[in-house]
């Protein structure tokens, strides 16, 4: 991933169809209401989707409920707020994908 910031566990590259639009759609659901962010920003999980020739990468930190999202490499991302609902999601992702530890 292009971005500024060095995510544990190591971010998935590209998640298979299947698994993007699940992702997708927790992570539009987990936008939705309102969401009290916190200052810390420290991102521990990162999602990439290719669609038409572009990257659409998000590095998010459920901890603060804010992820960055970064459509060009080398762009500055643009800083959006997301709830902890799609965190046991992305958690499942990762671990199957063999990029999270635990349970």
């Amino acid at each position: 991933m292009a971005t500024r910031f060095s995510v544990k566990p190591r971010p998935l590259a590209l998640q298979p169809a299947p698994y993007g639009a699940r992702l997708a759609g927790a992570f539009l659901k987990g936008m939705e209401g309102k969401i009290s962010p916190a200052r810390c920003f420290t991102p521990r999980r990162a999602s990439a989707q290719a669609h038409d020739g572009k990257t659409l990468e998000l590095v998010i930190c459920f901890e603060c409920s804010q992820f960055d999202v970064y459509v060009a490499p080398g762009e500055m991302g643009k800083r959006l707020l997301v709830s902890k609902a799609p965190e046991p999601i992305f958690d499942k992702v990762l671990r199957d994908a063999g990029s999270l530890k635990g349970k």
